[in-house]
């Protein structure tokens, strides 16, 4: 940040000398939210609340990952040649082009994976529980040349066990959950399983409406969400389906009181899942304009904010009640 502000342009431009003054700044601001957000985890753990966090996988390529980590990353004369994103599938037909650099994991593979190890370690110190982010890119990646688009992609190996066997002996493995959501292949699944990672699972992807059932419902080493950050709420997803589908969910959660996300969220919490996270929209009970994200797109994201504490206990009561 002080070389940024010093130079004022993309980082291979910087020509001027780091300013030692505005570096002072930078780690003083620093110093601060390390404080603050030390008390605030602190006065958490004191009243039984635990808190889980991750790291975003993909570095932003304006970052002082990128910029110090130059050769962590697969770059040319210090320019992205790919770059990450999501092939196409049944949620995008045409593939998702995310803009990050992607690793070089052979090289990090020569440092015994030293950037990923020193930013879980840190993480470790933050968190009570870990999610790893985007969990099927240690098995493999999708990555999209440069000034192409998804469908010209390809997938890359990533790093593995050999990532794993050293992060876990440095770094409680009972504290960590796995986002890997999607299609996942075998080695994927087994490598998950060899370190018996609670995989995510949500219910507005795993209820089957042609079978009528949440496919996924006996899998107890599991972090459930009824929705999560990327999808409608419970209310906005239920409202955009057909009548139909509505008709079968409704014979499926035939069993419990209330709105349907108060049916759904008494449903999860009937089952042995090792974590249920609940959205607070979801609680409350509101629609698709409660919506955090759209995966993919950039406008008008990440805007939803609880604006009042006010019926927050009343909708959890008349859920538990049950």
């Amino acid at each position: 940040m002080a070389l940024k502000k010093s130079n004022n342009c993309n980082w291979i431009k910087f020509s001027k000398p780091l300013d030692k003054a505005e570096l002072k700044y930078q780690l003083f601001l620093q110093f601060i939210a390390h404080c603050q957000w030390f008390k605030l985890k602190k006065y958490a753990n004191d009243n039984n609340v635990k808190i889980i966090g991750d790291i975003p996988i993909y570095a932003n390529y304006e970052s002082s990952d990128v910029y110090f980590n130059q050769d962590d990353f697969i770059l040319c004369d210090r320019k992205m040649t790919y770059v990450s994103g999501a092939c196409p599938d049944d949620v995008d037909i045409y593939g998702q082009k995310w803009n990050q650099p992607v690793y070089s994991f052979d090289n990090q593979k020569l440092n015994d994976y030293k950037l990923f190890i020193k930013k879980y370690l840190y993480i470790d110190s933050l968190f009570d529980v870990i999610r790893i982010d985007h969990f099927r890119a240690f098995d493999n990646f999708y990555v999209v040349p440069a000034n192409k688009t998804p469908a010209d992609g390809r997938w890359m190996l990533g790093p593995g066990s050999d990532f794993f066997d050293i992060l876990f002996t440095q770094v409680d493995r009972e504290k960590f959950v796995v986002e890997d959501i999607g299609r996942l292949r075998k080695e994927t699944v087994d490598l998950r399983e060899k370190y018996n990672l609670p995989g995510a699972k949500i219910f507005e992807y795993t209820f089957n409406f042609y079978e009528g059932k949440d496919v996924f419902l006996t899998t107890g080493n599991s972090i459930v969400y009824p929705g999560n950050h990327d999808n409608n709420t419970i209310c906005g997803w239920y409202n955009d389906l057909s009548s139909g589908d509505k008709r079968v969910l409704n014979n499926y959660l035939a069993d419990y009181n209330g709105n349907i996300n108060e049916k759904v969220i008494k449903h999860l919490m009937n089952h042995p899942y090792k974590y249920l996270i609940v959205m607070i929209q979801d609680i409350l009970g509101q629609g698709k304009n409660a919506r955090i994200n759209i995966p993919g797109t950039q406008k008008n994201q990440w805007k939803y904010r609880l604006t009042s504490l006010d019926g927050i206990d009343e909708k959890l009561n008349k859920i538990l009640e049950d």
